[in-house]
């Protein structure tokens, strides 16, 4: 799919995004450093009450799990075991804590839709006790007690208090497109992990697209045999992932997509075709068009037995059928097709794939399984039992939840766009004008090449609103990981940290949270590298192959950039199918999607300018390295000739942090004045903020010209903040 946007006196409470501290109101404030730790949970707890004590130094634990515990309670508290002492080498020696767990739990408990998540953890000095009433909420106060663990000299300690969590939405997932690119099953399970630790409890695997199907199937082996190119999942394996993931609290729901996006099964079954596939197949204006044909009992056929195998195959009552971006375009082509429609009175192709949903959904239905489909699904004689997933802005979120449906939103949510963790953050499912284009920007697209690719459904509604009932019915959201540019190896980071902030919003309640995202994101992305992930080690890994020689010089100027975003980086995308294949290692291709280092350089910057002169000396050590940097960078061009995109970047940034240094003197003592800005600085602050704009959002993104390497300045904010501001 592609998408266009009880504690007593001297307590902490953090309550309805208020801190209280010895009777002192803190506001965004930078309280005490125990104080900070419930702030910086990710995500934020519904209440946490803090004393301001600590247990004392740790260096071991024992957890004393209830009589009788089953298996999976059993291998989540050795998991919680081993992350500790991944994180802060426990020892065999000295006084042991007691971790005690108090849940009457079935097997299985807290894991279907909408089961009991919530729990209870209470510190003290001298123990601390888990409270659930199932498995699932165990595992969720393991990931809360994991992040509340500070290292110290001597080992580790909590902070003494209490935290009551429960989540604010019942569906938290993840959809990872292994279509475009195979994703290994080691890959599947370290997001896994990860999703246990920040509370996701949805991998929805899109297993099928036009470029291949990826499931093992024993009623139909020409679609993996063929329509697989050899990277295919077994049943095995499926089933294990699935176990594996079982034993997380994570679920998870297949998709196979219908009727478009299935080049791969026209492919492998040419009998599917709406019409003949040319040779080559896998341009992408093919890939763009080939669809099902929905005019064809023996097609049906095919499909009952396909979904009988795959719902046999997956034990979650959820199904996902796809149903996105079917342009319609080989049906209108089709004189049989044509003369279909004309007898069953459809006079659009949206009919058409109405009355296809309507077969496919007593199908799946037929199984006792629920559907779920893209907004592309939402019809008006669309079964109410359907679940729609909105992507193409926040008003299919609205409009399929106030004609009856249950919605997933995963409008704005789109990990492969590359924006920061503020922009998926700032997006709340119940916002109906949280993702979409404006009326005035559907009007720039008229004409233009783009049109073809987006409808109606992309335009907001600003007058759009829901009933209480109403927004019940949006169960929650998807962070989406399509994967036409993501390599295995570039996986982790493409996904991680930036997926917490959407776990943040999935689970916390708005008023949760005091401390800014990026801040708490930091402590959490470590938290993630030593569960497993190699959201750090990979790009570290990537550039090193770029630059064997390069070490502090190449990565002091890495960490100051990012890949532009939305679709400027997809090169088919952006010309239509004409640019030259991409190598999927070059720089931007190396470079984490958001440089926390940077945002918290930009950070830093609007707090000295807000008043903060502490930061001066911090700022002033940042700026003086990426100024100085640029001498040794250049001088490694010519053996690195893989960094020369990066040429014009590293010289800007060093005549901006110069610049910069300079404001920051004159900040620093007004007695200096201002001798006037050089205008070559102002001309290339204009160049840096159209490079910005470029990528701003998703029609800027295809239509515009981007920077050198599709790379960005990513501290540009807070430079050009800091020159301005020194006059």
């Amino acid at each position: 799919m592609t998408a266009w946007s009880s504690g007593r006196l001297r307590r902490l409470s953090v309550l309805a995004g208020v801190v209280v501290w010895t009777g002192l109101v803190f506001l965004g404030l930078s309280p005490p450093a125990m104080a900070s730790t419930a702030q910086r949970l990710v995500p934020a707890p519904r209440e946490a009450t803090l004393s301001g004590a600590r247990t004392g130094a740790l260096s071991r634990i024992v957890i004393r799990q209830p009589a009788g515990s089953g298996p999976v309670l059993k291998a989540s508290a050795a998991r919680f075991e081993a992350r500790m002492k991944q994180a802060f080498g426990l020892s065999a020696a000295g006084r042991a804590f007691p971790v005690r767990i108090e849940c009457a739990c079935a097997p299985g408990s807290g894991f279907a839709l909408g089961g009991d998540e919530s729990y209870e953890l209470m510190i003290t000095r001298s123990r601390a006790r888990i409270r659930a009433t199932t498995e699932v909420g165990v595992m969720r106060a393991f990931a809360t007690l994991l992040q509340l663990a500070q290292r110290d000299e001597k080992g580790f300690s909590w902070p003494v208090g209490d935290v009551r969590d429960d989540p604010r939405f019942p569906w938290r997932g993840l959809m990872i497109d292994v279509a475009r690119h195979f994703q290994p099953i080691e890959a599947l399970q370290r997001q896994i992990d990860a999703m246990e630790l920040m509370k996701l409890n949805v991998l929805h695997l899109h297993l099928s697209d036009s470029e291949a199907f990826r499931v093992e199937s024993r009623l139909y082996p020409r679609l993996h045999e063929v329509g697989s190119f050899g990277q295919f999942y077994s049943q095995a394996e499926i089933r294990s992932l699935i176990e594996y993931a079982a034993a997380r609290g994570v679920r998870i729901v297949p998709e196979f997509d219908l009727p478009g996006h299935s080049l791969a099964m026209i492919y492998a079954y040419p009998m599917l075709a709406s019409a003949p596939v040319p040779d080559p197949p896998w341009i992408l204006p093919v890939r763009r068009n080939a669809v099902i044909d929905p005019t064809r009992e023996e097609v049906y056929a095919f499909l009952d037995g396909l979904i009988g195998e795959m719902t046999a195959l997956f034990p979650d009552p959820h199904f996902h059928t796809g149903a996105d971006e079917v342009n319609g375009i080989e049906w209108s082509a089709s004189a049989s097709i044509s003369a279909f429609m004309k007898e069953r009175g459809f006079a659009r192709p949206e009919d058409l794939q109405a009355y296809f949903s309507g077969r496919i959904h007593d199908m799946v239905s037929r199984r006792g399984k629920t559907m779920i489909g893209w907004d592309e699904i939402f019809a008006p004689d669309l079964p109410k039992a359907v679940l729609v997933q909105s992507w193409t802005s926040s008003k299919m979120t609205g409009l399929a939840a106030r004609a009856g449906h249950k919605v997933i939103v995963s409008a704005g949510y789109y990990l492969d766009w590359l924006t920061p963790s503020s922009f998926l953050h700032a997006r709340d499912p119940l916002d109906l004008t949280a993702q979409g284009l404006t009326p005035e920007g559907f009007d720039r697209v008229r004409g233009s090449p783009l049109e073809r690719l987006i409808s109606e459904r992309f335009v907001l509604d600003p007058t759009l609103r829901l009933t209480a009932e109403e927004e019940a019915r949006i169960l929650g959201g998807e962070a989406a990981m399509w994967t036409e540019l993501v390599t295995p190896e570039k996986l982790d980071a493409t996904i991680w940290p930036r997926a917490a902030a959407v776990a943040d919003r999935l689970w916390s309640r708005p008023e949760a949270t005091v401390v800014p995202l990026d801040e708490r994101l930091e402590a959490v992305s470590e938290r993630l590298e030593n569960a497993g992930l190699r959201h750090v080690a990979s790009p570290q890994a990537m550039q090193a192959r770029l630059a064997p020689e390069g070490g502090t010089v190449v990565a002091t100027l890495l960490e100051a950039l990012e890949p532009v975003k939305f679709y400027a980086h997809n090169h088919e995308s952006r010309s239509g199918g004409r640019a030259p294949l991409q190598s999927f290692a070059d720089l931007a291709d190396a470079l984490p999607p958001e440089s926390l280092p940077a945002r918290r350089f930009n950070r830093q910057v609007a707090e000295y300018l807000a008043g903060d002169r502490s930061l001066a000396g911090v700022l002033t050590d940042r700026l003086t390295r990426w100024r100085d940097n640029d001498a040794s960078f250049q001088a490694l061009l010519a053996r690195n000739p893989a960094l020369k995109d990066a040429a014009s970047a590293s010289s800007d940034l060093s005549r901006l942090s110069d610049a910069a240094l300079e404001a920051l003197g004159r900040l620093q003592d007004r007695s200096l004045r201002a001798g006037g800005r050089d205008a070559r600085i102002d001309e290339l602050m204009r160049t840096h903020l159209a490079h910005q704009a470029a990528s701003a959002d998703a029609l800027a993104s295809f239509i515009r010209p981007q920077p050198p390497g599709d790379v960005l300045l990513a501290p540009f904010d807070g430079l050009r903040a800091l020159i301005e501001a020194g006059g």
